[in-house]
């Protein structure tokens, strides 16, 4: 892979190599950057609404089959609290992942390179899968020094 292919596929021109070479983001990178951040906002505030409505319901539910205590129906005390329960699993649940994936989306990854200095090479590696349907595809790498990183979509 050429440089300008590595260039034209990540969208990345001499205005993001000035500025990232002067440590910060160009404007464009910034733009991404906010519209990213926009977006784990709405989901965090998605996630927030359904873990809110998760936990409404079973308040709701769990003090009303007391009630059915009091007939001696068993049968729909059981049901009311399996009902409540499954409910705070699943929605809750929801509520939960939406809220750690917008954090996990906004929180800089771990292992992402923020700076580099001196020579940075492209490597191609072809790789096959193992399996009964077997193909054949190819992994790009960017070489910093002795240290190969994976690029990744």
């Amino acid at each position: 892979m050429d440089v300008k292919a590595f260039r034209e596929y990540y969208e990345f021109d001499d205005d993001d190599l000035n500025a990232n070479q002067q440590g910060r983001l160009s404007d464009k990178q910034y733009q991404a950057k906010a519209r990213v951040d926009q977006n784990a906002r709405q989901l965090s505030k998605t996630g927030g609404v359904v873990a809110l409505v998760a936990a409404f319901i079973p308040c709701i539910v769990l003090p009303l089959s007391v009630l059915t205590l009091l007939t001696k129906d068993w049968r729909t005390t059981l049901i009311a609290w399996v009902g409540a329960l499954v409910w705070l699993a699943v929605f809750g649940g929801a509520g939960v992942w939406l809220l750690r994936s917008a954090r996990a989306d906004s929180m800089p990854k771990r292992d992402a390179v923020t700076r580099a200095e001196g020579v940075v090479r492209l490597r191609q590696e072809k790789r096959t899968s193992g399996g009964e349907h077997r193909r054949t595809y190819t992994v790009t790498f960017v070489v910093i020094g002795d240290t190969d990183f994976e690029l990744d979509d």
